[in-house]
């Protein structure tokens, strides 16, 4: 027996994020409302890296949620038992939710930085936080821009 079917949905966030800012609660009630079985705060879309590779299209997992439909669903807990480097989860989780048919839903999406030409897309966490702070009521921030190496 699954412990996932006594929720109705999973929270995943993780600590990269300095945060929140805002209320989460209208973030949640928009996206409750959405026939989706995961949704994330943001996604990128398909781009060129730092170091010239192309990335594909993906969800930005720093903090998303899982509903129901997904979390009881068998191929979930296999995907979740894969052991997946951490810099690949979030292209492994996009390619997955694709893969099986699961609905998904980026709560912001800023069609200039994510359309079909590679070269306009870019990763809005690290280039536009003063953007998706002040436009877009974000509730976070990346915390590397506080955590230096140096």
């Amino acid at each position: 027996m699954s412990v996932y079917k006594y929720f109705l949905l999973l929270v995943f966030a993780n600590n990269s994020l300095i945060g929140p800012f805002f209320s989460l609660q209208p973030i949640f009630e928009k996206m409750d409302s959405k026939n989706v079985d995961c949704w994330v705060l943001t996604r990128v879309g398909e781009r060129i890296a730092y170091d010239w590779r192309i990335l594909p299209e993906h969800l930005q997992l720093n903090f998303f949620v899982v509903k129901k439909r997904m979390l009881q669903a068998d191929t979930w807990k296999l995907f979740l038992k894969n052991e997946i480097p951490i810099e690949h989860w979030e292209v492994a989780f996009t390619t997955f939710v694709k893969k099986e048919g699961f609905m998904w839903l980026s709560y912001i999406n800023i069609e200039r930085y994510n359309d079909a030409t590679v070269t306009n897309n870019i990763d809005l966490l690290h280039t536009v936080s003063y953007e998706l702070l002040k436009d877009y009521r974000y509730p976070f921030l990346v915390k590397d821009y506080f955590c230096t190496k140096n």
